[in-house]
């Protein structure tokens, strides 16, 4: 019984707390709406006061917009310049847009289909150029080659030449002195292999020489020496040939004279360096 007692009291102090706590969350509630209620009126009553306030002033606004403003500064621009600015920087833009759009490179992006087939069409070829582009490159090659015709490659050279013969005078004299010497040092035979080496153009000055001039000298040696190379593939086919007599006798006992003092020569060299060897070594 005393159990079933203080079970009873404890479940009466359950039920007495929450009715107390139900009372407490309604009174909360009706002061949360109340509270509610009050600031929703206060934000329309703000609302209305502030719309009230701008039509008052858009209203101040016309009534002044309507008359001569006095410009506060020397150098200040009115609004009717202002908006004669702002209409010409719109007619510049589209204007800009315009011609931008018919420039020349927005009409290549319009037609590279058409180029893109044009191209593809010419596949089978090393370079793919289009109808235009080949016409182009045709006429620049005329000009090219028609300028090369009219030219002469030889005509500077001439030029130089002529214009440096007065200066040229010493250069020769001194070339001359030189050929003098070397006539005494050296045999007939000799001094004519020199000068048959020699080039063509040595008897120009060194300040005659350019990039052009180079370039027609060495032409003109390959010229010359394909042209020997040639006589002497002439020669030997001809020898080749059992029509054509045999070689002169007087040209054959020159030859073996000169292969014999060649060969004597480079005996008497040979025995004199081993003599001084032997002289040597029986000293040692």
């Amino acid at each position: 019984m005393e159990r079933i007692q203080k079970l009873d009291k404890l479940l009466s102090e359950k039920v007495a707390y929450e009715k107390e706590v139900k009372r407490d969350r309604k009174c909360f509630e009706k002061e949360m709406q109340h509270k509610i209620k009050l600031l929703e009126e206060k934000k329309n009553s703000v609302s209305n006061e502030f719309i009230k306030t701008c039509h008052e002033s858009n209203s101040v606004g016309s009534q002044f917009s309507n008359t001569n403003e006095t410009p506060i500064f020397s150098t200040q621009i009115g609004e009717k310049h202002y908006e004669l600015s702002d209409q010409v920087f719109h007619k510049t833009v589209e204007q800009i847009k315009n011609d931008e759009f018919n420039t020349e490179p927005n009409k290549f992006c319009k037609n590279f289909v058409k180029r893109n087939m044009q191209l593809a069409s010419r596949a089978k070829y090393d370079i793919a150029l289009t109808e235009e582009e080949e016409k182009r490159l045709f006429e620049i090659l005329n000009d090219e080659h028609d300028i090369l015709l009219d030219e002469n490659p030889f005509s500077i050279l001439t030029q130089s030449c002529i214009s440096h013969e007065e200066h040229s005078e010493n250069d020769r004299k001194k070339i001359e002195n030189i050929d003098e010497k070397l006539k005494d040092f050296l045999s007939n035979e000799e001094y004519v292999l020199l000068n048959e080496e020699l080039p063509f153009f040595h008897f120009l000055p060194n300040d005659v020489g350019g990039c052009g001039e180079q370039v027609l000298q060495e032409k003109h040696d390959e010229r010359t020496l394909k042209n020997k190379i040639k006589e002497i593939d002439d020669k030997l086919l001809d020898l080749k040939n059992d029509d054509k007599p045999l070689i002169d006798p007087d040209l054959l006992r020159r030859l073996l004279d000169n292969n014999l003092r060649l060969t004597s020569a480079c005996t008497t060299i040979c025995e004199s360096v081993c003599s001084a060897d032997n002289f040597e070594l029986e000293k040692l």
